[in-house]
């Protein structure tokens, strides 16, 4: 593998397969971190969704609760 340079110094070529590199580590390590930022937020998303639903659930055996309650009065 021979690495060529660019223009611009972030970037190497490889010559055996034409393909562009990124040297930036800093930019590497920031869009890691975006990553892992994004996958907490999905993560909160996802429990979110499933406490509602869960709320709801508990909702609806609560009526069903009451509704039974009031017809044996």
């Amino acid at each position: 593998m021979n690495l060529i340079k660019t223009e611009k110094d972030q970037f190497l070529r490889d010559d055996s397969n034409h393909a562009l590199l990124n040297t930036d580590i800093n930019a590497y390590k920031q869009y890691i971190q975006t990553r892992r930022s994004q996958k907490k937020v999905m993560d909160v998303e996802k429990e979110v969704s499933s406490l509602k639903k869960e709320i709801g659930d508990v909702k609806s055996m609560l009526m069903v609760l009451i509704n039974q309650n009031n017809k044996e009065i």
